[in-house]
C-alpha cells in the first residue's frame, strides 16, 4: 500500500408507492437520518434503547398548529423517564433550518421532503408512535396519542388510529418521472462512479441498467439514512472544496425513482457506453510517495487495531495539501 503527501509547492426491485405512500398502522417504519435545527444528526434506529419513539409533523407556516407543538414538548418531560424519545419533523423545504430559532425538542429538517412523505404526514401537528421493538408503526392521530403511548408502554392494546389534525397541509410533493436513461444514469455518473467502477473503492460497479435497478432499494436506504454520498459537512458553515453533497432535488430523484420501481426510460444505456479514464493517483501525480509494509489479513479469526510506522523522509516542515492511499489490493 502506498500514499502520499502533497506540499503546496440483476434483481426485480419491489415498486414503492413514491410520494403517495402513506404509511399504515402496523407497518415497519423504515431508517432515516436527519438533522436538527443545531445540526445535530439524529438516525432513527439508532434510539433502540428507548421504548418508543412519538414523531409530530411541524410546519414554521402553521401558526394553528402550536397548542398541539407545545403540548408535544411539554409530554416530552412528562415522559423523560419512561423511555420515550420525542422528535419534530420539519418537511416545509426549508434551505436553511435557522429560521427554526430555539425550540425545546430536536426538530429534525427533511429537506428534500421525503421522510415526512415516507411516513405519511399529511397536516401539522399529526402524530406517530413507533414501538422500537420491530420499529412498527402503532398509532396515528392528533390529540389522542398520549393515550396511545401510555398503552404502549403498559402493554396495553394501543388505539391504532385516532383523529388527525386539519389545520394545516403540509407541503405536497410531487410525483417524480424520473428514468434511468434521462435522469439516473447521468447523476450517477457525476457523482457516484468515481468510486462505483471497476478497480474503484466501491462494494460495486454501476456498470448498467441491470445492477443499478438490483441495488436500487439499497441505493434508497443508504440515501436516506446519509452513508451515501460519504459527505458530512455542514453546508450552514460555509461552502466546501470536493463538495460530495446531493442537492435535495437529486436526492428526491433518486429516492423516487427507486421507491417508482426504477424505470428504465427508452435509448441507449448511459452507464454501459460510459467511457473515462481514471489516473492511479486521483488528486494528480504526487510530490511524495510513501511506502507502508503490507499486512496479510488472516482468513479468519479477530485482527487487532494495526499502528503502521513510516519514517517520514521529508527532511523540513512543508505544508501538506491532501493525502490519499493507493490500496495495494483493493479486494
Amino acid at each position: 500500500m502506498r500514499t502520499f503527501m502533497r506540499s503546496v509547492a440483476p434483481a426485480v426491485v419491489a415498486g414503492f408507492a413514491g410520494a403517495a405512500f402513506a404509511l399504515q398502522v402496523g407497518e415497519r417504519v423504515e431508517n432515516f437520518e436527519l438533522l436538527d435545527q443545531h445540526g445535530q444528526a439524529h438516525e432513527l434506529h439508532y434510539l433502540s434503547d428507548f421504548r418508543a419513539v412519538a414523531l409530530m409533523a411541524h410546519s414554521t407556516r402553521c401558526p394553528a398548529a402550536a397548542a398541539a407543538v407545545k403540548g408535544f414538548e411539554q409530554a416530552a418531560a412528562k415522559y423523560a423517564d419512561k423511555g420515550v424519545a420525542f422528535l419534530l419533523l420539519n418537511s416545509d423545504g426549508l434551505a436553511d433550518r435557522r429560521v427554526l430559532g430555539e425550540v425545546p425538542l430536536p426538530v429534525l429538517v427533511d429537506e428534500a421532503r421525503i421522510i415526512g412523505a415516507s411516513l405519511g404526514f399529511t397536516n401539522a401537528g399529526e402524530a406517530l408512535i413507533v414501538d422500537t421493538r420491530g420499529w412498527r408503526l402503532v398509532h396515528r392521530g392528533g390529540k389522542d396519542w398520549a393515550g396511545a403511548l401510555d398503552a404502549l408502554i403498559d402493554g396495553r392494546p394501543v388505539a391504532p388510529n385516532g383523529e388527525v389534525p386539519n389545520v394545516c397541509a403540509l407541503p405536497a410533493v410531487g410525483a417524480s418521472a424520473a428514468t434511468y436513461v434521462d435522469d439516473i444514469a447521468p447523476l450517477l455518473a457525476e457523482n457516484c462512479v468515481t468510486c462505483h467502477r471497476d478497480g474503484g473503492i466501491g462494494p460495486w460497479a454501476m456498470k448498467n441498467y441491470a445492477i443499478v435497478r438490483g441495488f436500487a432499494p439499497m441505493i434508497r436506504e443508504v440515501v436516506r439514512t446519509r452513508r451515501m454520498p460519504p459527505w458530512h459537512a455542514d453546508p450552514m458553515h460555509g461552502s466546501f472544496a470536493n463538495d460530495r453533497s446531493l442537492s435535495t432535488d437529486e436526492v428526491r430523484a433518486l429516492v423516487q425513482w427507486a421507491e417508482n420501481g426504477a424505470p428504465r426510460g427508452e435509448g441507449e444505456d448511459p452507464l454501459a457506453t460510459h467511457q473515462q479514464d481514471w489516473p492511479e493517483w486521483q488528486m494528480g501525480a504526487p510530490d511524495v510517495v510513501i511506502d507502508i509494509p503490507p499486512f496479510a489479513v488472516p482468513a479468519t479469526g479477530v485482527v487487532e487495531y494495526q499502528y503502521p510506522y513510516v519514517r517520514n523522509p521529508l527532511e523540513e516542515d512543508v505544508w501538506v495539501r491532501g493525502a490519499e492511499i493507493l490500496p495495494g489490493d483493493r479486494a
